[in-house]
């Protein structure tokens, strides 16, 4: 029996729809694996250069962000939306695996695919069937080494020689540069935020010493002396631990501390203290624990030498004779009464 025209439309139509809804259903499947189906195939004319970072997801997705998309701070989240597939036009330009998680800022030139879908280079981690989303297809790739931002910089010369200072911030971390006749370097690192520089001649050899400040809970800072026979700078060994330092009347390498331990900066605490061979040697400390003191002639504020030794009280009311409170009283102590101490 002859099937009619009409018929054999209705039959091809009706295969027409069941196999788009099997290409439907084949290419959204949440789990099973990635087929040709999953692929995209037709290239976009343009080509383009993308700088991109590996995106560690505990999910099987798209695993390549933006450098330029990452979150600018702390508050803010990657969007998947955002992120893509890799993919090498040859086998000879792929991707070592030292590179694909080291989150490595990477930069790509080739062309995207018109049409999203999944990578041929894609590993599932999971059963689960990534996403389409848009994929990238490289002819080549580089390292993009991080990007230096100068936030400042200043030179001096001091006899023959003459210094840059740069304070920079590279990949995310700020350090000062010295540059010595464009020859001799030397870095510093530094956690957190620069405050305040400060560059003199600390201990008199006429050559600039820096104290780099800090101020958090309470103002310190690094002391870096110059060496004048190795021509490099040396950090002095825990001159952070002693807050807001000063330098004697006297001078070099004599210094005296104030920092407050409690209170609300009734109780605190000074500290005589010297710098030699780049490390810091304590004398004496005078330390007040004033909280139970009020309205009473109790002396609660006591001068105390390096083992600990009583040497002398003060009354609660011998710092207002004082200007600037606790601290020129601190400063009157220790540049009247440091010949206690052994300063050999």
């Amino acid at each position: 029996m002859a099937i009619s025209r009409k018929r054999i439309f209705s039959i091809l139509v009706i295969l027409l729809l069941l196999s788009g809804m099997g290409w439907h259903i084949l290419k959204n499947m949440e789990e099973g694996p990635i087929t040709i189906l999953d692929y995209s195939y037709q290239l976009e004319e343009e080509k383009d250069s993308l700088d991109l970072s590996y995106i560690f997801w505990a999910c099987a997705c798209a695993n390549w962000l933006e450098v330029t998309k990452f979150p600018k701070t702390e508050n803010e989240e990657i969007q998947a939306e955002n992120c893509l597939f890799i993919e090498a036009a040859s086998a000879q330009n792929l991707l070592p695996d030292s590179l694909q998680n080291s989150q490595q800022a990477i930069r790509f030139y080739g062309s995207f695919y018109q049409h999203p879908g999944i990578s041929r280079d894609y590993e599932k981690p999971t059963s689960q069937k990534p996403e389409a989303a848009r994929v990238f297809r490289y002819d080549s790739f580089k390292i993009v080494l991080p990007q230096t931002e100068v936030l400042w910089d200043s030179s001096y010369v001091i006899r023959e020689d003459s210094f840059q200072l740069s304070f920079l911030k590279k990949d995310k971390q700020e350090y000062l540069r010295i540059l010595k006749n464009q020859n001799d370097r030397l870095m510093l690192s530094i956690d957190g935020i620069l405050h305040q520089l400060s560059i003199e001649d600390i201990n008199q050899d006429h050559y600039p010493d820096l104290l780099i400040w800090q101020i958090q809970n309470s103002i310190w800072a690094d002391l870096y002396l110059y060496d004048t026979q190795l021509g490099q700078y040396h950090r002095v060994e825990a001159f952070e631990k002693f807050p807001e330092p000063k330098l004697l009347k006297l001078g070099y390498p004599y210094f005296y501390s104030y920092a407050a331990t409690g209170c609300a900066d009734i109780n605190w605490e000074s500290v005589l203290f010297k710098v030699s061979d780049y490390h810091c040697q304590e004398f004496a400390r005078i330390s007040a624990d004033c909280c139970d003191a009020a309205g009473n002639e109790q002396s609660c504020i006591r001068l105390i030498s390096a083992s600990n030794r009583l040497i002398r009280k003060f009354h609660t009311d011998s710092i207002a004779a004082f200007d600037d409170d606790k601290r020129g009283f601190t400063e009157h102590i220790w540049n009247t009464e440091f010949q206690q101490f052994s300063m050999d």
